[in-house]
C-alpha cells in the first residue's frame, strides 16, 4: 500500500504512531492479523467523541462524516525507544500483508 506522512513540525514531541488506514479497510481485522503475528495495537477516541452517549444531547455546527470516516480508520502501531530497525520493518510489512 502507498504511505503517505501527515506533514508536522520537525520539532515535535510525538507519543503515538496512528495509522489512518484505506477506505474500506476493516480495522479489526487488520488489528487481528497483527495481534496473530505479536504485533500489538491500539485505538483512540473509540467511541468517537460526537458518538459519546455523555454528549448526545450537544449541538453539532454541522455534519461530522469525515471525522467519522478517519476515526474509524485510526489504529496505533507500536512506538517506544526500544523499537529496532528491524522491529520497524517487520511491524510495516506486517500492516501492509494485513491491508492487502
Amino acid at each position: 500500500p502507498r504511505i503517505s506522512l501527515q506533514r508536522r513540525p520537525a520539532s515535535g514531541i510525538y507519543t503515538i504512531l496512528p495509522v489512518c488506514l484505506p477506505q474500506g479497510c476493516d480495522v479489526e481485522r487488520v488489528r487481528g492479523r497483527l495481534a496473530a503475528v505479536g504485533i500489538e495495537t491500539r485505538r483512540w477516541y473509540v467511541p468517537l467523541l460526537f458518538e459519546h452517549a455523555s454528549l448526545a444531547g450537544i449541538k453539532r455546527a454541522g455534519s461530522l462524516d469525515i471525522c467519522a470516516d478517519i476515526g474509524r480508520r485510526v489504529l496505533g502501531v507500536p512506538l517506544h525507544l526500544q523499537l529496532s530497525a528491524e522491529d520497524r520493518a517487520r511491524v510495516c510489512r506486517e500492516l501492509a500483508t494485513a491491508i492487502a
